[in-house]
């Protein structure tokens, strides 16, 4: 719930009672940092924190006095008070299930081939049985459960809750997942959104608690697809439909591809996983599989120094750069993060992006733009579909 919500809120108690398990999640406080922090009185601050002790949400604890006077009294949120399930559905053939407790952290994260499925329905049956499996091992009751996040490839539309424009995985595409999965969990919140905007949730909270002070950031996610992640004055920018900040279809291309959508020179023909390796194996003029593979083959030949393979990072380092000046004439975020694909490949596409990206700004000279890897790109979707939860889910009264 943001700051715009509450104000139409009937319950600002709950709204402060969420806030103060938010800025614990990352260590305890006394009751005068969570009211300074929170800017309410002390009293307030107590009495929050005491019901918040009898709900089984928070623990207090004395410290160690350092001026020998009166010591004070900490309070620290209970790691096993909630949890939340992170559901995986981004690539095909594969769910990743995770537990994470109410402080972020992930109790356990499981791969699981989903080759056997050929329809939503089979993919859904066989995540929530193993959603089952999986807290039953870990002796977790759904009654304990602050929500399940998914994350797919696509779009859920707001007015009928299809999945859109997910062709990575393209089993749930044009499918409403959401209601199958409430047939197996009818009492535990459903929350879905794209990969992108998951990941740009778990980064700005990152960034935040560096610098409290930032309200911005773009998450550009290079995968299967391309999808953009965007939170602009704090708040995630979904839009009208659920399709905000995309930019997947942009025909920005140079090669003349045809896109699934049905136009030429979208943007995801030529940056995407896939794209990169079209272009590759068309320059070489072999014919390949565009698969895990054929992305080994041009990770080598970028390694060995390839004239054609060198030429694709400056072309693609160049579109990519074009892309995210485009997202900062409309944002004007802090940080640009980008995800989804190697390490080894983003440092050769570097240099050429943010060649193009301070060419393409005017403000070059005032201020420099900061464009960061994602290097651990599974754990930030697990924790991006928990803190989706985190963000949607408020105590009860």
């Amino acid at each position: 719930m943001s700051d715009t919500d509450v104000k139409y809120s009937a319950d600002i108690r709950l709204y402060n009672k969420k806030r103060i398990i938010d800025i614990l999640r990352f260590g305890s406080k006394t009751k005068k940092q969570i009211a300074d922090e929170l800017e309410i009185s002390i009293a307030t601050a107590s009495s929050l924190c005491n019901f918040l002790i009898k709900e089984g949400y928070l623990i207090s604890k004395s410290t160690k006095s350092s001026e020998g006077g009166r010591i004070p009294q900490e309070f620290e949120l209970k790691a096993n008070a909630k949890y939340s399930v992170s559901l995986n559905l981004v690539e095909k053939d594969i769910i990743t299930l995770a537990i994470v407790n109410i402080q972020g952290e992930i109790l356990v994260q499981k791969h699981t081939q989903s080759s056997h499925c050929i329809s939503s329905r089979e993919l859904i049956t066989f995540s929530c049985e193993a959603i089952n499996t999986l807290l039953k091992e870990k002796d977790i009751s759904v009654d304990n459960l602050l929500g399940i996040g998914i994350a797919v490839s696509g779009n859920e539309m707001t007015e009928n809750h299809v999945i859109t424009n997910c062709m990575a995985n393209p089993l749930i595409n044009n499918q409403c997942i959401r209601k199958d999965i409430e047939e197996f969990f009818p009492e535990v919140p459903i929350y879905i959104d794209n990969e992108a905007n998951e990941a740009v949730l778990v980064l700005f909270e990152e960034e935040k608690r560096l610098n409290p002070k930032v309200e911005d950031a773009v998450y550009l996610y290079i995968g299967d697809g391309v999808g953009v992640g965007i939170i602009a004055n704090g708040n995630l920018i979904k839009g009208s439909h659920g399709i905000g900040g995309e930019i997947n279809h942009i025909q920005v291309g140079k090669r003349n591809y045809e896109c699934y959508c049905g136009q030429k020179n979208c943007i995801e023909t030529e940056i995407s996983i896939e794209g990169f390796q079209r272009k590759f194996f068309e320059d070489m003029k072999m014919t390949h599989d565009l698969n895990r593979y054929g992305w080994d083959i041009l990770e080598d030949s970028v390694k060995r120094k390839e004239d054609i393979a060198l030429s694709l990072m400056k072309e693609n380092g160049t579109l990519i750069g074009y892309a995210i000046s485009i997202l900062s004439q409309i944002f004007d975020a802090q940080t640009y993060w980008i995800g989804g694909f190697d390490e080894f490949i983003f440092d050769q596409l570097y240099p050429y992006i943010m060649e193009e990206l301070n060419k393409r700004s005017i403000f070059r000279d005032i201020f420099k733009y900061q464009v960061k890897f994602d290097r651990g790109f599974h754990n930030i979707i697990t924790q991006g579909c928990y803190e989706l939860v985190f963000r949607n889910w408020l105590p009860r009264s």
